[in-house]
């Protein structure tokens, strides 16, 4: 059995975020001049492109791409109280995904959501994502263009990075086939 019962299902909700997005941006044009634009509808859309994260972390967690990760029974656990932190233990030494980049096609800029990715700190993308859920009201400005973007080139990188996706994604043309 694979991560999910239904594979599509991350993508899926990506795709749903990728098109808010995109609706959000016929009214604020992506430009470096607008990354600290904030909005509630960046709010309600940074907060559940955090929690899909979170989700898919969790699920993957499960991999069976992991099974000779050391230590992996222990997080696997433990996996309702795992932080960000130990998420980069396992995701960024299996994965590689601090050196990992996604480039925005409107304007070709390169993005890495995960570069300052550390076991003592989180992308600032995610430190953005936590203060808007835990406290929207007084956090709301926190929910910017930049942020919720670089939110969302990180899905969009785990959806594509994740083994169990990969045969998914390249039978429904997302992805090709290397070799």
């Amino acid at each position: 059995m694979g991560i999910y019962t239904n594979q599509s299902i991350s993508w899926e909700r990506y795709l749903f975020f990728e098109r808010t997005f995109l609706e959000y941006l016929r009214y604020v044009p992506l430009s470096s001049n607008n990354n600290d634009v904030w909005s509630y509808q960046l709010s309600d859309l940074i907060v559940n492109i955090g929690s899909v994260v979170d989700s898919f972390f969790r699920n993957l967690v499960s991999s069976k791409s992991l099974d000779t990760f050391q230590g992996i029974q222990t997080h696997r656990s433990n996996v309702k109280n795992l932080k960000i932190q130990e998420f980069h233990d396992i995701f960024n030494v299996q994965y590689g995904l601090s050196n990992k980049n996604v480039y925005e096609l409107k304007n070709y800029v390169k993005l890495s959501p995960f570069d300052k990715w550390t076991h003592n700190g989180s992308p600032f993308w995610w430190t953005d994502y936590n203060k808007v859920k835990h406290n929207r009201f007084e956090n709301r400005k926190q929910a910017t263009l930049n942020s919720t973007l670089h939110a969302l080139s990180a899905l969009f990188l785990l959806n594509v990075a994740s083994p169990e996706l990969i045969p998914y994604l390249v039978d429904i043309g997302v992805i090709h086939k290397m070799g």
